[in-house]
């Protein structure tokens, strides 16, 4: 998908993230501490690890306020200092769809908001103009917006994470296919490509998040649309040589997650109607386990 495609996801992205944050306020109050801000404005995403390890002190519940705060810098940040907000926004959302914060987010709402929130900020800083201008020059860039990516997608699969904003989980999967499908994010990772590609379709088409169009016109139009972007990345990611060199099932797991039986529901919206479609039949992504350690940058 061409950078102008990805510039509509982004501004999409700047309402959702908008309207996501109204829903995690209920989580412990965090810093970025001084050590912190060095590390992200530094761009190493190593040091931005460590710092939030500190910080959470293993409590998944201000792992997940911190990755928000972490992940909402880096979006502030993308247009003046790619490199950084690239790093940081990798950091957050490893941290966000780490085991314990997921975990959490499952039992606890404030929590699967806060995911929500992360990932969705995290995906639009990936897919800011400047950063995915720079991962087409820069490897360390490219294999960042990967994690990011596959991070993303993972974490928004969580049903808590999804009834927290299904919008917000269908742009964001959306978004994660659309930087995927860049040659320059695929050819980094191409097996974190793959695994986006059908997740995402997943995600765009669960029951979870196309329940809030049946009773919802804006989001049945930002879900739809959605659908159709994630769709059209997976296909491209399906079909690209390096892809599919790398993970021949590339092609029939795509296969898979677009074909699954499906019912469909027309929505009356200002602008006519729009059809949105749910998978009956469940299909589960399957995420890469080589792709959760944040990439440091290069010297």
């Amino acid at each position: 998908m061409k950078l102008n495609s990805l510039r509509l996801l982004t501004a999409l992205f700047a309402l959702v993230f908008a309207g996501s944050l109204a829903f995690a306020q209920d989580l412990p109050t965090v810093e970025i501490s001084s050590d912190l801000e060095a590390a992200i404005q530094s761009g190493d995403a190593d040091a931005i690890a460590e710092a939030m390890e500190a910080i959470s002190a293993g409590d998944p519940v201000v792992a997940a306020a911190l990755a928000q705060a972490v992940s909402a810098e880096a979006s502030s940040i993308a247009a003046t200092n790619p490199a950084a907000a690239s790093a940081a926004a990798s950091v957050a959302a490893t941290v966000s769809n780490s085991p314990a914060v997921q975990a959490a987010a499952s039992t606890n709402p404030a929590v699967a908001a806060a995911v929500s929130a992360t990932a969705s900020s995290a995906m639009a800083t990936a897919s800011a103009p400047a950063v995915q201008t720079l991962a087409t020059t820069n490897a360390t860039v490219a294999a960042q917006s990967a994690t990011t990516a596959s991070q993303s997608v993972s974490a928004v699969s969580n049903t808590a994470v999804q009834t927290a904003n299904p919008v917000a989980a269908a742009t964001t999967a959306a978004s994660a296919s659309a930087v995927s499908s860049t040659a320059a994010v695929a050819a980094a990772n191409p097996a974190a490509a793959a695994s986006v590609a059908a997740a995402a379709v997943t995600v765009t088409r669960s029951p979870t998040v196309t329940a809030a169009a049946s009773t919802n016109a804006a989001a049945a139009t930002a879900i739809a649309a959605a659908q159709t972007s994630a769709t059209t990345s997976a296909t491209s990611i399906s079909t690209n040589p390096t892809v599919v060199a790398a993970v021949p099932t590339v092609v029939a797991t795509v296969a898979t997650a677009t074909s699954a039986p499906t019912t469909t529901t027309t929505v009356t919206t200002t602008t006519g109607t729009t059809t949105v479609v749910t998978n009956t039949q469940t299909v589960v992504p399957v995420i890469d386990p080589g792709i959760k350690a944040p990439v440091s940058p290069s010297a």
